[in-house]
């Protein structure tokens, strides 16, 4: 507020004394009791400009015991070979002041934002333009102002045709993009905490053969050096040029970029030797400060074998962690266990990753805020989400781009290492719905990034499943909703993900086994079921031996989770994790990258899996016992089933004379194993208590798909008992 003091009284001394507050950039003024030279600091950059324009727009700022004066000028004059100008102020302006700071308009420095700063916008990344920020500073007694760029350049070379764009990212994902103040007396450029607006990578578009530069502020630190990666016209990766270095980027300095490299061929099958980003996908972590620790053991293990895994094939590691919704446990039972469940969970992220350096996306889930878990009166989704987001504090939001839809319907759009990451949260999940300002964005967002790069999967976080698509997301009513269908899934962005064959979703809420092969769905786009960190669960299939209609007796033996990986042209691979075991779940998923043919959605089509499909075998090996002196005690022993895949669960029915009088449901333990080959191969049933008679048992075996194979047993129950 003082400076701001001190402009009002400097301007109403100016109109008193000349009828006006500042310099009219259309004319020059001859009444001047200050004159400032201005020359540039390296004329011959051939990114900072060089030489001055007569009508060549300069924004001064003097400075004088706090308060400061602010006024858009041009040159009185300019010298011959246009490398000297000088600027000629009105008499009010004060000849003793304590600085004269200036920047030139149109060279990428925004406004005044201190006594001796200058705001600069994230810098522009996707037209031909430069941006060297062109700032001078001096003091009072020189009255001489060099102007220098002070950002950086990384300087590139393109020698063919063909070429679309480049991406500029660091091999330790750094943020190489950001809101910045410039601090004029130094020349220094720092990020302004108060616009968080960044990226991991930057991208420069190329028009033909030619030198070009990309801009650095000052400060940044490519801790294992970068890499360029130039891509065709039709979106794929065609050159890379690495510096494999530590680079520490200085002011004013420009960078040459060593020479691009051939990829090689474009490939449709993934590249395990050249894996670009490595993603790890979590979801329903459900930290819980009520319950022990055994929580937050699960989830510090998935963090450190998520990094050992993309270590395997990746030198740089993990570049990010997606979360799907439910990162704390009793959010929903209100605000008083935000603070201690989410800082829990910050303590184990940060033993883990830092997280300017690995970001940490997420969306919300039922668990987490208040508002979502059943509209209670006065609450609302989505400003209960900004508690959530305050809590976790900044360092877990600096890549989003679109700060206001976050603020208000807590949509999330980031960029790492050259993917789009999309999360939108519902603000009802009786049935779940989204508002229509939700699924206008997320159109409009898709159709903006898909457009620029329409052969780069875009990656989209939403809690509950998309209905109709992979394991879980066509369950029935949930037994707390009674006839609310709507509230594992949601029908409310399918026809807007229908048209972007590019996006894959992540989804939780269900915590349905990852080694399922329904738990990936392609259509007209592509799904992945989560899993959970905690503790397995499964569909209400009245199945014996069950902790709850949904939950196994063995859930929380279960902990799992995804590795999602892209290599050099743009190839998926998802690798299922099995935290609990300290490996992997059989074989990984692998995703050929987008074509406009839509054969990278061929794959793990549903209806051509079940039709490709084969049913389960059952030997007629069914073996029975009884011990009771009374009722005869029917206990089946029965072999496992033989499957392409495996067989997910039993249907034992006893039938006395054709009447069924007995049936059991049995589910599988393939969620247990690695490999499916160290499945049970027996099981054993109580059937029940049955008096004398003829009897048939038959048992059918169901794959994932819903086929069955049987097999029949008879056998007579009389006195004495059944031996």
């Amino acid at each position: 507020m003082k400076r701001y003091f001190g402009f009002i009284l400097l301007a109403a001394w100016a109109i008193i004394n000349n009828g006006c507050s500042g310099t009219d950039p259309g004319k020059r003024q001859e009444d001047s009791n200050l004159v400032l030279t201005a020359t540039f600091a390296n004329p011959s950059s051939p990114v900072a400009q060089s030489t001055w324009a007569k009508d060549g727009k300069v924004s001064f700022m003097v400075v004088k015991g706090g308060n400061s004066f602010k006024d858009l000028m041009i040159p009185q004059s300019v010298s011959a070979d246009g490398t000297t100008a000088t600027f000629s102020f009105s008499s009010f302006f004060p000849t003793d002041a304590d600085a004269y700071c200036a920047y030139i308009v149109g060279a990428g420095a925004d406004a005044f934002v201190s006594d001796n700063a200058v705001h600069v916008p994230a810098v522009s990344t996707n037209t031909s333009a430069d941006f060297p920020v062109t700032v001078a500073y001096c003091g009072s007694s020189d009255r001489q102002m060099s102007f220098a760029g002070v950002y950086s350049h990384i300087c590139f070379k393109i020698e063919e045709n063909g070429i679309s764009h480049v991406i500029l990212e660091g091999k330790g994902s750094e943020i190489v993009s950001s809101a910045c103040i410039v601090s004029l007396k130094d020349m220094k450029v720092t990020p302004d905490p108060a616009s968080p607006v960044a990226e991991t990578s930057l991208r420069k578009d190329v028009y033909g053969p030619g030198s070009y530069y990309i801009p650095l502020f000052p400060g940044i630190e490519f801790e294992k050096g970068y890499r360029l990666t130039a891509y065709s016209t039709s979106g794929r990766a065609v050159m890379t040029a690495e510096y494999d270095g530590r680079l520490s980027v200085e002011s004013g300095r420009i960078y040459a970029a060593p020479a691009f490299k051939e990829t090689g061929e474009e490939t449709s099958v993934f590249d395990a030797a050249n894996v670009e980003c490595s993603f790890g996908v979590l979801s329903d972590t459900h930290i819980d400060a009520t319950n022990g620790g055994n929580c937050q053991t699960k989830l510090a293990s998935a963090f450190s074998q998520l990094k050992g895994q993309a270590l395997k094939d990746d030198p740089d590691g993990i570049d990010g962690i997606f979360i799907a919704g439910d990162l704390i446990n009793n959010g929903a039972s209100g605000r008083s266990y935000y603070d201690t469940e989410i800082k829990i969970f910050k303590t184990i992220y940060e033993a883990a990753f830092d997280p300017m350096k690995v970001p940490m996306i997420y969306a919300m889930g039922n668990h987490d805020p208040y508002g979502w878990w059943g509209q209670r009166a006065g609450t609302d989704v989505y400003s209960e989400s900004r508690v959530f987001k305050q809590t976790f504090g900044d360092k877990y939001g600096w890549m989003d781009k679109d700060a206001s839809m976050r603020d208000a319907y807590e949509c999330r759009h980031c960029v790492v290492g050259n993917y789009h990451i999309l999360c939108v949260t519902p603000n009802a999940v009786y049935p779940v719905s989204y508002p229509a300002a939700v699924t206008e964005w997320l159109d409009r967002t898709l159709a903006s990034v898909t457009s620029a790069d329409p052969e780069r999967y875009v990656v989209l976080l939403t809690h509950p499943m998309i209905y109709n698509t992979v394991y879980g997301s066509l369950l029935g009513p949930d037994w707390m909703m009674g006839s609310c269908s709507d509230y594992w899934y949601t029908k409310g962005l399918t026809s807007v993900l229908d048209k972007y064959p590019q996006v894959m979703t992540f989804s939780g809420h269900l915590h349905f086994p990852v080694n399922d092969p329904r738990s990936i769905w392609q259509g007209s786009f592509t799904s992945f079921g989560c899993g959970s960190s905690r503790y397995m669960a499964i569909e209400d299939g009245r199945y014996e031996n069950m902790s709850s209609a949904t939950v196994m007796s063995d859930a929380n033996d279960i902990s799992s989770g995804l590795l999602l990986q892209f290599d050099r042209s743009g190839n998926a691979r998802i690798t299922k994790m099995f935290f609990s075991q300290n490996i992997t779940f059989d074989y990984p998923w692998e995703l050929k990258h987008p074509s406009k043919d839509g054969s990278h959605l061929e794959t793990y089509n549903h209806a051509a899996l079940r039709a490709k499909n084969s049913a389960p075998s059952m030997a007629a090996e069914v073996s029975l016992s009884s011990t009771s002196t009374q009722l005869k005690a029917v206990n089946v022993k029965f072999y496992a089933g033989e499957d392409d895949e495996f067989v997910h669960h039993y249907v034992l029915t006893l039938r006395k004379a054709g009447a069924v009088v007995a049936t059991k449901r049995i589910l599988s333990d393939f969620y247990r194993h690695q490999w499916f080959s160290g499945m049970a191969k027996s099981h054993t049933v109580q059937m029940g208590n049955f008096g004398s008679g003829d009897y048939t048992l038959t048992v059918d075996a169901y794959d994932s798909w819903d086929a069955h194979g049987s097999a029949t047993t008879s056998f007579s129950i009389n006195s004495p008992v059944m031996q």
